[in-house]
């Protein structure tokens, strides 16, 4: 499980301060919520995507069970003096199977190929489900490729909606979710810190084979990647 630290508070403001990659996914998501939906953003974290839904849903609901992100919602709900987002502390799996909000988002959480979670959370939904997940299983900031959580990607979420024969509809981005940098050491303890086994020699050499230097005197890890999302709506129960 990912639990946030000061370090990862910051590098996770920066970036999404720094691009546009939560506007851009509500942006594709905003057909399929519309002005008098609520919403969930399950798995919330900084909030940024809740944020961002909502100024377009009627509620928003935004759950996560740490306690560092949520304060850091918290602040931001208040600075932009946001009144239609209810901060909810919860573990996901603890919340009773009942249809409460019209559309439930998913963005890079919640594994719905493993532990039934499909299943929960769909019913947690009365209209549909959206899931944003990438790509493929690589991560872009990794020199291996890999990264210390595990995550589904578009071609498992695929092969899983279609073994169950659940119709969805993807539509696909590539979206930027670049990563600032205060310094060349702050670039290696970031790779380091996201990238499972990696030595600092080997970050280091990574960060100087990727690094762009931005034109306020920072860096920045360039982190393009093609997202998918999807769009499972809720079907109806026959007898």
């Amino acid at each position: 499980m990912f639990y946030w630290n000061e370090q990862s508070i910051r590098w996770y403001k920066e970036a999404a301060e720094y691009g546009c990659f939560h506007e851009q996914i509500v942006k594709v998501a905003a057909p399929y919520i519309n002005c008098d939906c609520t919403a969930c953003d399950l798995g919330c974290g900084l909030g940024y995507l809740s944020l961002e839904l909502a100024k377009i849903a009627k509620q928003v609901t935004a759950i996560d069970i740490d306690d560092n992100a949520l304060n850091v919602l918290r602040a931001s709900i208040s600075q932009n003096g946001t009144s239609n987002i209810e901060v909810m502390r919860e573990d996901v799996q603890l919340i009773p199977s009942q249809a409460i909000w019209d559309v439930v988002v998913l963005c890079s959480f919640g594994r719905l190929t493993e532990n039934n979670n499909f299943t929960k959370y769909m019913a947690l939904c009365k209209k549909r489900l959206i899931s944003i997940v990438g790509s493929n299983a690589k991560s872009n900031i990794s020199p291996s490729g890999l990264s210390h959580y595990e995550k589904d990607h578009v071609p498992k979420l695929i092969s899983f909606l279609e073994k169950q024969g659940i119709p969805y509809r993807l539509i696909e981005q590539n979206l930027e979710f670049g990563q600032p940098l205060s310094t060349q050491q702050d670039a290696i303890d970031f790779i380091c810190h996201y990238t499972p086994g990696c030595t600092v020699e080997t970050a280091a050499e990574h960060a100087k084979e990727h690094l762009k230097q931005l034109g306020d005197g920072r860096y920045c890890l360039p982190n393009q990647k093609c997202y998918g999302i999807f769009i499972i709506d809720k079907q109806e129960e026959t007898t």
